[in-house]
């Protein structure tokens, strides 16, 4: 019961934070470009807006997907764990400690914000990586191909946003990180309608490997 109601704040929360950060855009800044801007600029433009918002229910939703699977007793792994602990824990540190408005010099706060937000975006990598593993391990075949193809993304998107960020004079480092994020999210919802649609997952023994 428990590992249900997880899952559902998990595929609700995802879904809800997407439809948010969406709605943010529309009525943003003119002066903001999808293209040029991060998400994180778009949130600190508008404090407690409904992109900041949905930053926060993204990473509530990653750590309610990590006790869905504990609580479904799932062969979930140290690794895994740890992964979407710190995506999560990486991801509301950021919306927490917001960004500098544009054309601001930086501080310490937005420092914190940036790296917090690279953790966070990479430990979820790993993380889709690892689901990836445990959908083959756990004989998932419905979903394997999905999370392939999200993962594949995720990759290819995160080389681009440090191209961008080191070589690329951060030229549509936007577009790159919304690649980045739309394919991360992805991933767990996959994740989290898959385990939603399990009647007996919940009654198999607990197991954490590695």
């Amino acid at each position: 019961m428990i590992a249900r109601w997880l899952c559902r704040f998990t595929l609700y929360g995802l879904s809800a934070a997407v439809v948010m950060v969406l709605l943010g855009h529309f009525n943003a800044d003119t002066m903001l470009s999808p293209f040029g801007n991060t998400i994180s600029v778009y949130a600190a433009m508008d404090p407690l807006g409904p992109v900041e918002v949905g930053i926060y229910v993204s990473g509530v939703a990653c750590l309610s997907l990590w006790g869905a699977m504990m609580a479904a007793r799932i062969h979930v792994g140290k690794i895994l764990s740890t992964a979407l602990i710190v995506g999560g824990g990486g991801f509301l540190l950021a919306a927490m400690i917001p960004t500098v408005e544009v054309d601001a010099p930086m501080t310490t706060g937005g420092w914190i914000h940036r790296y917090a937000s690279i953790v966070g975006c990479t430990a979820l990598l790993v993380a889709a990586l690892w689901l990836t593993r445990l959908a083959d391990r756990e004989g998932w075949a419905e979903i394997t191909v999905a999370l392939r193809a999200t993962t594949w993304v995720s990759a290819l998107s995160g080389l681009a946003v440090i191209g961008s960020m080191f070589w690329g004079s951060r030229e549509y480092i936007g577009l790159y990180e919304r690649i980045l994020c739309a394919s991360l999210l992805a991933t767990l919802i996959v994740v989290s309608a898959h385990l939603l649609r399990q009647p007996g997952i919940a009654r198999r023994p607990v197991a954490l490997a590695v």
